[in-house]
């Protein structure tokens, strides 16, 4: 009988599960194939980039100067508030 499950499971729960994080799984497969990979958690591919850019271009931040929120651009801004983030 097959199992089934409620939701995906992707490649990176499986990875955490079974090696208990992705460098651990680095290590493994370095010493299992005789390889010299670095892991890098900071790494982002091209698409990631390009979807996090498109995401962040699309709003904007507003402050009345005690609150930050972000508004979606082309949204007209509330009285009492002004484009920016205070610092």
């Amino acid at each position: 009988m097959k199992a089934e499950f409620g939701k995906k499971i992707s490649a990176s729960t499986i990875i955490d599960n079974r090696f208990g994080s992705k460098a651990q799984f680095v290590v493994a497969y370095n010493h299992e194939f005789e390889t010299n990979m670095i892991y890098n958690p900071y790494f982002r591919s091209i698409e990631q980039r390009e979807r996090a850019r498109s995401n962040a271009s699309s709003k904007m931040w507003i402050t009345n100067g005690k609150i930050n929120r972000q508004l979606k651009k082309g949204n007209e801004i509330p009285l009492g508030w002004k484009k920016g983030r205070k610092c």
